[in-house]
């Protein structure tokens, strides 16, 4: 049976880097074997490899699937180009206006610079 980090570091399976990196932060200060009488080698390297594990994404994956239960996937959607129901007025405006305003100016330095004049 492989050892529980998460149990380990005391924290959550939905932890996130900077929980993990602060829980093993307050095991190293603890346990490290400078840090006095709390010192415990075999402690600090528990804490040490279980935040190794748990800090690189691919080997959380792969603990998860080690303990049988993998983490709740956090799926991303992302805004679909077109969208039917929504406006082409509203999708467009943030685009159009600026791109109106930038060639108004451009075709202005074209008609000054090379005396030129648009219709």
């Amino acid at each position: 049976m492989a050892k529980d980090y998460y149990a380990i570091l005391g924290v959550s399976r939905a932890a996130d880097s900077s929980t993990i990196h602060s829980a093993f932060r307050a095991l190293a200060r603890q346990y490290h074997p400078d840090a006095g009488r709390d010192s415990c080698t075999t402690k600090f390297r528990d804490a040490l490899e279980a935040y190794q594990t748990l800090s690189d994404p691919a080997r959380r994956r792969q603990h998860d699937i080690d303990l049988g239960e993998p983490a709740p996937s956090q799926r991303v959607v992302p805004e679909p180009l077109f969208d039917p129901a929504r406006s082409p007025v509203h999708s467009m405006a943030f685009v159009s206006t600026d791109f109106d305003e930038l060639m108004k100016n451009l075709s202005r330095t074209i008609e000054l610079q090379f005396h030129i004049e648009f219709l």
